[in-house]
């Protein structure tokens, strides 16, 4: 059994279901027919996880996520459950310059969110945020120099 969530409601499919429903591969899709209504099926879009992404049915976006059997007993578990990451001092990563700083004190940023542009070696480097966390402050301006290792913005 096969747990869908499409838009935040949770359903309950099983492989009969999915064996009773006619459908049909079509160049932009699929055409199914189920409770003698028909959908047109756009292919669905996934990233890394081919469990979760997004289709389009008769032309409206829906986010799903698929959860097989092992999925539903690892969530079950709470095995799934990620801990928040809090975000430590953000150093240079190598030296270099500051083109920009998308920060200031006070501000919440959240995790792959980006905090700067460091250029090295005539390459623009976005440096991303590795966890949640308040900038308590920042230690360069635009323009600085900094070396390897440089705690470029402190947080709380």
């Amino acid at each position: 059994m096969y747990k869908v969530i499409i838009d935040g409601e949770e359903i309950l499919v099983t492989q009969s279901d999915l064996d009773s429903i006619d459908n049909h591969v079509t160049p932009n899709g699929y055409h199914v027919l189920q409770d003698k209504k028909a959908y047109h099926i756009a292919p669905p879009k996934v990233g890394r996880n081919p469990k979760t992404g997004t289709i389009h049915v008769n032309n409206k976006r829906f986010r799903f996520d698929i959860m097989d059997q092992f999925d539903q007993l690892v969530n079950s578990m709470g095995l799934d459950a990620v801990a928040e990451v809090k975000v430590t001092d953000i150093v240079a990563p190598m030296p270099g310059l500051i083109l920009d700083i998308m920060v200031k004190s006070g501000d919440e940023i959240e995790a792959c969110s980006s905090i700067l542009i460091l250029e090295a070696m005539k390459m623009e480097n976005v440096i991303k945020a590795e966890g949640n966390g308040v900038v308590k402050s920042v230690n360069f301006e635009i323009g600085a120099t900094v070396d390897k290792g440089a705690v470029i913005i402190e947080m709380e």
